[in-house]
């Protein structure tokens, strides 16, 4: 289960940072980088007292189509969160490479 667990992280990762080579506008770039990789690598429970994690974007499909609704909203909460935290995360981690890394101008 591990090992699947570090393949399906490991493809978000690319496909969000495939999105990167695309986009010309920084902040956008981040802003995108963040969206796709919260909207793929977001997971939470299957259904209400389940220990079983599925990824958010799959329970949203199966909770818009044909499985008993358990509220949409039990899943936008944390796909909004971690959208949030990874955006956060992003702009630490650029701002930090920004600070030690900047080029020196003479």
């Amino acid at each position: 289960m591990i090992f699947f667990w570090l393949i399906y992280y490991s493809t978000a990762f690319l496909i969000a940072f495939s999105f990167l080579r695309l986009i010309k506008n920084t902040a956008l770039k981040y802003i995108t980088f963040s969206t796709v990789l919260g909207l793929l690598g977001s997971i939470w429970f299957i259904e209400p007292g389940s220990e079983k994690l599925a990824p958010i974007t799959s329970i949203l499909f199966l909770e818009s189509t044909f499985i008993d609704s358990n509220g949409i909203y039990r899943l936008l909460r944390p796909l909004i969160g971690s959208i949030l935290f990874i955006f956060s995360m992003t702009l630490i981690v650029v701002s930090i490479k920004k600070f030690f890394f900047k080029k020196k101008q003479y």
